[in-house]
């Protein structure tokens, strides 16, 4: 593996290589010459993590690099593509408007099918999910791929999951290995060593333990409870060794944001909105709160059970009554939605993400009642790909009367939205990084917006605002790391972000 040449590839693109007499290799549109850097980058570093921005081009960049070792006659050029079931008719896509190669099979029908498939099939190419991964990793390991690319591979981020020790097996003996991520580390450092160890680099960073006491600052908290009985907790609190990781970590990835490569992108404004609950979800909320709490000092109620019937009924709370099975509609949030859509959104397009599902439809009745019929959703159990790409297809249509989706997680990955000019966030992700990729479903190259306008909802008194807070922290350890700077968040003074980084 040619690290080193790859790290020259990123320092000095055109010293290395004069793309602009790129010789013509089969692609059917051009590239941009940070794409093109990209591509050689991956063609060098053979297995790394490409964690450019939403909206660089990941998908473009991997294609092209399939065009390449076409064009060059590299032998075994066959590859397996693991995406988010959203995605796989966008990459299906990117390979017919870039590349002149074989199109690529989709593994998206029954299992029987996709044996044969697997086993007979005259195939270069599979896309598919990473349920399906999950389902025949057996058949997989037995076919023996060579070529390997995950699409967000953050869905592996945690070592212990299903996934990431699948993956780890079928890359083992892989020749390349493509990591395309936006937020190569979410939480902490360890969620990068996830990611570099499912490429095979435990002898550059050694295993999980040694990787944790050289880089990871953990801070243990004793807790006692009323009835006497004592447990701790560990927490991620800073990075040690900053530089030094740094440094190591630079031949494997490569990070680019617009302003590296010269791209303009519409501003971001973020303009957190701080409501009052009604009564009636201050009364639920504060009954809730006591319950829970009097319930796990009395060791009736796990940390589990704190997080799923808890943390999570609490949020709910804080959405509306609807949303935790009460007849009647009690929503501060949604009540201000519902005046921006009727005062202030005007021709506009609208984007409304919510962490639940009840919340989708509560608020798609109130917009019917309202007699507003511009809208349409988009969550898990909208499972058709034909509804999906119909929506998607309309919201970017200037001239269709779509004007509003109502979206969960679905809408988080892989699809782009960039007709959009406001974003309003009736949850926050518990997730700095995922947040700034949910605004990079609005903010793309291509936007007609000159600036995007995000709105999170934050009830005042809950838990909602230490969840904001901490966000805050989080996306500085991650700005630190890659010298990077957020839009979504504001940065931390000098003394803030010592305390964060303990150095």
């Amino acid at each position: 593996m040619s690290y080193e040449k790859a790290a020259q590839i990123r320092k000095h693109p055109r010293s290395e290589f004069r793309f602009e007499r790129l010789p013509d290799f089969g692609m059917k549109c051009p590239l941009k010459p940070f794409q093109v850097q990209g591509m050689f980058f991956l063609k060098e570093a053979k297995k790394c993590i490409l964690a450019d921005s939403t909206g660089l081009g990941k998908t473009a960049q991997c294609v092209s690099l399939f065009q390449w070792l076409e064009h060059k006659g590299v032998p075994d050029n066959k590859w397996i593509l693991v995406v988010p079931p959203t995605t796989i008719l966008q990459w299906a896509s990117e390979f017919e408007k870039f590349t002149t190669l074989p199109e690529p099979v989709l593994g998206i029908h029954g299992r029987k099918s996709r044996v044969a498939n697997y086993v007979h099939g005259f195939w270069q190419f599979m896309i598919m999910s990473y349920q399906i991964l999950q389902r025949d990793w057996e058949y997989l390991y037995d076919l023996n791929v060579r070529n390997w690319v995950f699409d967000d591979a953050h869905f592996f981020r945690h070592h212990d999951t299903k996934t990431a020790n699948i993956v780890k097996r079928l890359t083992r003996f892989a020749d390349r290995v493509i990591m395309a991520t936006a937020t190569p580390m979410q939480k902490d450092p360890r969620d990068l060593h996830s990611l570099l160890e499912a490429l095979g680099m435990n002898r550059y960073f050694g295993s999980l333990t040694g990787f944790t006491n050289r880089y990871c600052i953990l801070q243990t908290t004793r807790h006692k409870k009323k009835d006497g009985r004592v447990f701790w907790t560990e927490e991620f609190v800073g990075i040690r060794h900053r530089d030094e990781l740094k440094r190591k970590i630079r031949p494997f990835i490569l990070k680019r944001g617009f302003k590296d490569v010269g791209e303009e992108l519409p501003d971001v404004q973020v303009s957190p909105t701080f409501l009052q609950m009604s009564k009636k979800q201050s009364d639920m909320y504060d009954q809730l709160r006591k319950k829970i709490i009097k319930a796990y000092d009395a060791g009736r109620m796990s940390n589990t059970e704190i997080l799923n019937t808890g943390f999570h009924t609490m949020r709910k709370i804080c959405n509306g009554t609807r949303a935790v099975g009460m007849v009647e509609d009690h929503s501060v949030k949604l009540d201000a939605v519902m005046h921006f859509i009727q005062n202030r959104l005007g021709a506009e397009k609208l984007l409304i993400y919510t962490f639940y599902k009840e919340n989708v439809r509560t608020l798609s009745k109130r917009l019917t009642d309202a007699g507003i019929t511009s809208f349409a959703t988009f969550t898990g159990d909208d499972s058709s790909r034909e509804y999906r790409e119909d929506v998607k297809r309309r919201f970017l249509d200037q001239k269709s009367k779509l004007k509003i989706i109502i979206g969960t997680d679905a809408i988080r990955v892989g699809i782009n939205l960039q007709a959009a000019r406001y974003l309003i966030m009736l949850d926050l992700i518990m997730n700095a990084q995922e947040m700034t990729q949910l605004v990079g479903r609005l903010r793309r190259i291509g936007s007609v917006h000159h600036k995007i306008v995000v709105y999170p909802l934050i009830t005042r008194g809950t838990i909602e605002e230490s969840l904001y807070r901490s966000l805050h922290y989080e996306s500085a350890l991650f700005d630190e790391l890659f010298d990077e700077r957020s839009d979504i968040f504001p940065k931390l003074s000098a003394v803030q972000l010592a305390t964060l980084l303990r150095k």
